[in-house]
């Protein structure tokens, strides 16, 4: 049955069809990058592990380490490594220590918990706190320079960037990763940002420069950016075993760029040569495309590396001006919404990934769009005997026949008051479907016969494709959502069209007309 309605109108479509053989059960990472602001007290913490477990997501992402500051507890077990870095300023002077607190509480709820910490980006972009910034205060010297041999200016990039090419900058950064890594034994994973370079224009410090002319006399080939390859990479290692040595069940993972060019050329991060060189556990790019179109190259480009399971995908789950995700309106010409986010992980379950990364909690946040991303696509929980990893289109395991389509429309007229129901129609009516006035997006209830992956198009009547997208369908009903943007980026206009629902590779196929009203901007 495939009901499709937009709140005052309601299309219902019946489809008998053979089943599919369900799939092997695998455990889908799902998790969810927490700031630095979000944890500075416990209830702060305890109110984002009830969002998370509600939300069945499976792990958290902790900014302890925002610009050379600790928002945790220094040489917490021995003084065996270095490390000089203060309490952040985000803690306003409170001793508490967000990172013991998030590893015991996570652990009692079945999370598993990461220490995010920032690496080459030292000071915060707002000047007035470089006061209390330890790097800025003891190593200017350490600030990376332009090609014109300037020192950057803190407002360049997200602050100032001190340099990878420098021994100190490296050995430095290594033992404060050793000493979180020691002194909270039961923590899951490091989880290094900002491992790169800030921009190709920067990285140019004069003891960079000059090893990498030394470097040059013994192998005369090698490009500049090989060497800024080479100090990240390099880095990466060294501190994956390092904090091996440490604890060898602490996971070592890194936030990447997405756009795997842009990696290389831009900011120096090989990251596809740690996966296959064997030191990092876990890589999640950061593929914050709007856009379907782009966000699926990014991932068709990931889809031929190594190691795809311990890939997990960073997503886009945040809207300009902290606005919630769950209106329609633009913001500063931003459309973005959770119809969006719920696309795109569509898009990574039907590939073989290892999870789903969403940036951020705080983006999340407003109308309590979490929750409701989670009834719309983490209704269970993966670790549930009941979750299925999602169907591999392009490796079906059973050819299914559909042996008998039967189609009925019913027109249901809803208002806040009450509700009444049309008679039937025949399926070749035009029927309409309304503007969902609570949030702004178009409101479709699916009820399939199969759990899988499907594809739904709009077309216009001359079955010109307009808006196409692929959705993980659980068997039954399904509620989804779209905020009416067309794929050239425009609003759908009021018209006739026809609405086309499928799986590809089988004969699961239905199409219906409907009438759009638009949504108001």
């Amino acid at each position: 049955m495939i009901m499709i309605y937009k709140h005052k109108c309601a299309v219902l479509l019946i489809l008998f069809a053979c089943i599919l053989l369900p799939t092997s059960l695998v455990a889908e990472i799902r998790s969810l990058w927490i700031l630095p602001w979000s944890i500075t007290s416990p209830q702060k913490i305890d109110d984002i592990i009830a969002d998370a477990v509600n939300a069945n997501q499976t792990e958290l992402l902790v900014e302890v380490r925002y610009r050379s500051d600790a928002l945790y507890t220094t040489n917490r077990l021995s003084s065996k490594y270095n490390n000089p870095e203060p309490k952040s300023y985000i803690l306003n002077g409170s001793s508490f220590d967000p990172l013991e607190y998030a590893i015991n509480a996570g652990h009692a709820n079945n999370l598993t918990v990461q220490a995010w910490v920032v690496v080459f980006n030292a000071t915060p972009l707002d000047s007035s706190h470089l006061s209390k910034n330890y790097i800025y205060n003891n190593h200017q010297d350490w600030i990376t320079y332009t090609k014109q041999q300037q020192r950057m200016k803190g407002s360049e990039q997200f602050g100032f960037f001190i340099d990878p090419g420098i021994p100190e900058v490296q050995n430095y950064l290594l033992s404060v990763f050793s000493d979180i890594a020691e002194g909270y034994p039961d923590l899951d994973g490091l989880h290094l940002d900002y491992i790169r370079y800030p921009s190709s224009d920067l990285g140019f410090h004069p003891t960079s420069v000059a090893r990498y002319h030394e470097q040059l006399k013994s192998t005369p080939n090698l490009t500049w950016n090989q060497w800024r390859m080479q100090m990240i990479s390099g880095f990466v290692q060294r501190v994956y075993h390092q904090v091996k040595s440490i604890n060898p069940d602490l996971m070592l993972t890194a936030a990447v760029f997405a756009n795997y060019s842009d990696a290389i050329v831009g900011y120096a991060q090989a990251w596809e040569d740690w996966l296959e060189g064997g030191y990092i556990d876990r890589v999640y790019p950061m593929a914050y495309e709007k856009k379907a179109v782009n966000f699926t190259r990014h991932i068709k480009r990931m889809e031929s590396m190594p190691r795809t399971k311990d890939i997990v995908i960073g997503l886009r789950a945040w809207k300009a001006g902290n606005a919630s995700l769950l209106s329609g309106k633009a913001i500063n010409g931003d459309y973005y919404s959770l119809s969006e986010v719920e696309e795109k992980v569509d898009i990574v379950r039907s590939k073989d990934f290892g999870g789903i990364a969403l940036f951020s909690y705080d983006g999340l946040k407003p109308d309590n769009a979490l929750q409701v991303l989670a009834q719309r696509v983490y209704q269970t929980n993966p670790n549930d005997a009941g979750f299925t990893q999602i169907m591999e289109d392009m490796k079906p395991l059973v050819h299914t026949v559909q042996t008998n389509v039967v189609t009925t429309v019913e027109t249901t007229i809803e208002t806040t008051r009450k509700q009444e129901v049309s008679k039937q129609e025949p399926a070749s009516t035009p029927t309409e479907f309304l503007l969902d006035t609570d949030d702004n997006n178009y409101r479709l209830t699916i009820s399939v016969p199969t759990e899988g992956r499907w594809k739904w198009e709009i077309l216009n009547p001359d079955n010109s494709i307009l808006y196409q997208r692929y959705r993980y369908y659980l068997s039954g009903k399904n509620v989804d959502f779209w905020n009416g943007i067309m794929d050239n980026g425009s609003l759908v206009p009021t018209g006739e069209y026809v609405i086309h629902i499928f799986r590809e590779g089988d004969n699961l196929s239905q199409r219906f007309p409907v009438k759009l009203f638009g949504i108001p901007q």
